[in-house]
């Protein structure tokens, strides 16, 4: 098989940003003290993984939903900002990685739920867009992320494609995609029953004869 593709998550898979995100999203409230709402790390975390309107709606009650996401895009575009002018907490050996899986004959793709611009922010700072031939998020469509997944895959032609992320909710989109699903169990969240992958060191191994 020439066109096979690996497609990554990004939080809780390629790295964590949690802190950053929380840091630059109470930033951007600052700006609106009459809202008096401050984000918890925790609550940022439970929602992880789902695309943003579930943000907007769950950290932002009582706000109208256009006004909840619009006050949303303007704490992304602060995100966007520092993630790209700071990074955020990768992942052991993550280029070697990427490089082993390209020397497998792999093709590395990213699909995730988050805003525009996100992915870009990631592949900038750390200059792994050398690495990535393709990328889709919520953002740039509205689909969900299995059909991105999907969308990735068919639009090149993937003759294999497999996901790789943290969450249930990641494992539900393969199920969408019809795709298999690697569990980063390094990641944010619980799923049983799956193909573990421990440490993303260890995925081209484990997809030696995919």
């Amino acid at each position: 098989m020439e066109n096979k593709w690996v497609v990554f998550d990004m939080d809780g898979t390629l790295w964590d940003a949690v802190d950053l995100i929380v840091e630059s999203w109470n930033a951007s409230l600052k700006k609106h003290p009459e809202l008096s709402i401050v984000i918890e790390k925790k609550a940022l975390e439970s929602l992880l993984g789902q695309p943003m309107d579930a943000f907007a709606r769950a950290l932002f009650p009582g706000v109208p939903f256009e006004e909840a996401m619009a006050l949303l895009e303007e704490c992304e575009q602060l995100e966007n900002s520092w993630c790209r002018e700071r990074g955020a907490n990768l992942y052991p050996k993550e280029e070697e990685t990427f490089r082993k899986l390209i020397e497998d004959g792999w093709k590395l793709g990213i699909v995730s739920n988050c805003q525009s611009g996100y992915i870009e922010a990631f592949l900038d700072h750390y200059g792994f867009g050398k690495y990535f031939f393709d990328k889709l998020c919520y953002g740039d469509n509205g689909l969900s992320k299995g059909g991105n997944i999907r969308l990735l895959l068919e639009r090149n032609h993937a003759e294999y494609g497999c996901y790789l992320g943290d969450t249930d909710g990641d494992r539900m989109a393969c199920k969408e995609a019809g795709v298999p699903f690697y569990w980063a169990a390094y990641g944010f969240g619980k799923v049983t029953g799956e193909k573990t992958v421990n440490r993303l060191e260890d995925l081209p191994e484990m997809l030696i004869g995919s």
